[in-house]
């Protein structure tokens, strides 16, 4: 009997808004300025874990999650860089990403995405497209 293989066409989806962070604040300071200046809950979940095997190291990138009720809206603070690297190469420049899931086309992420630019510690906070990165399957945790 001949063998039958079938191909499955699982392309994932990166339905998120992506925002890139340039600070000088360590992550537990700026969850906690986060929490603070914008009254969200950020509290940390374990690492998010890649493994290298080039160079048998494995990744591990500091990951903050807050959940917001009313909206339905889960915000994903994570580190871009680690001791052995970065979460996404080609952004060697961008300290941090915020992550939005849920509905993101609602009007309410309108105001903390616009109080977050204005926030004196923050140097540069800015969208970033996931589908152009090369190292975007990274990104969906």
């Amino acid at each position: 009997m001949k063998k039958r293989f079938h191909k499955l066409d699982d392309q994932p989806s990166f339905d998120f808004l992506l925002f890139g962070i340039s600070t000088d604040e360590r992550e537990y300071r700026l969850a906690w300025l986060l929490n603070s200046e914008l009254g969200w809950e950020l509290c940390r979940l374990e690492n998010i874990c890649f493994r290298q095997d080039q160079h048998q190291l494995i990744q591990e990138f500091s990951h903050y999650v807050h959940t917001d009720i009313n909206s339905q809206l889960t915000y994903h603070l994570v580190s871009n860089k680690c001791e052995h690297g970065y979460l996404v190469e080609e952004l060697k420049n961008i300290d941090f990403f915020l992550k939005i899931n849920g509905q993101t086309d609602d009007p309410s992420i309108q105001s903390p995405v616009g109080r977050l630019k204005a926030l004196p510690f923050i140097r540069g906070f800015f969208p970033v497209e996931p589908a152009g990165l090369k190292s975007k399957h990274k990104l969906l945790f």
